[in-house]
């Protein structure tokens, strides 16, 4: 009797595979001695298949993350002023700090940042950007700000709108958590002069 060959993943059953896989070993090992060849292989697959999935293991591990994560939820800040709205932009960066473990989160930044040169950093945040959905965050708070007359925007760049977030990475791989003075520090000392300068 012939022996009956197994089935390929596909689609979903794939991505269903590997993620589990992904955020069971994460748990497990850590970011750091996570790698493609053992979730390939725990997951019933090759690298190339996951490589043309997920191009980087940062971008697999944020995958699993969304998808296995604790939900984070976000609420845009609108409290009648820029400087309250940028702590608050910082509080949910906080939460969702503390859902990672320091490891993982600095395994993730260090090969994202790897792999993202600085003119893509601080480049026009487009449509078919990756950091669009922070940029887009970023655009409303500065509205609000805009329509109180605190800011002008023909004077924020693109480079001011990504600074939070770069700010954030910085922190996180220097000291390995974002304290509450590293946030007073970036929103009273660089965040708040640099946005309300634009309005003189």
């Amino acid at each position: 009797m012939a022996e009956k060959k197994s089935t390929r993943r596909r689609g979903k059953a794939l991505e269903e595979a590997v993620l589990s896989t992904v955020w069971t070993q994460l748990n497990k090992v850590g970011y750091e001695d996570l790698t493609i060849s053992d979730i390939a292989t725990l997951a019933g697959t090759n690298k190339n298949t996951l490589y043309r999935h997920w191009p980087t293991k940062a971008v697999m591990v944020i995958s699993a993350f969304s998808k296995y994560g604790p939900e984070i939820k976000f609420e845009l800040p609108d409290t009648g002023n820029l400087r309250d709205d940028l702590f608050g932009l910082f509080d949910y960066f906080q939460m969702a700090l503390k859902t990672l473990t320091t490891g993982m989160l600095e395994g993730v930044l260090l090969d994202r940042l790897h792999d993202i040169t600085l003119d893509k950093v601080t480049a026009s945040l487009g449509e078919e950007s990756e950091d669009n959905r922070f940029a887009k965050i970023m655009h409303q708070v500065l509205d609000h700000a805009a329509d109180r007359g605190e800011v002008d925007l023909a004077h924020i760049g693109p480079s001011l709108i990504s600074l939070p977030l770069i700010l954030v990475a910085s922190e996180i791989l220097t000291k390995g958590a974002l304290s509450d003075d590293a946030v007073s520090q970036f929103v009273d000392q660089i965040l708040l002069p640099s946005y309300l300068n634009s309005a003189h």
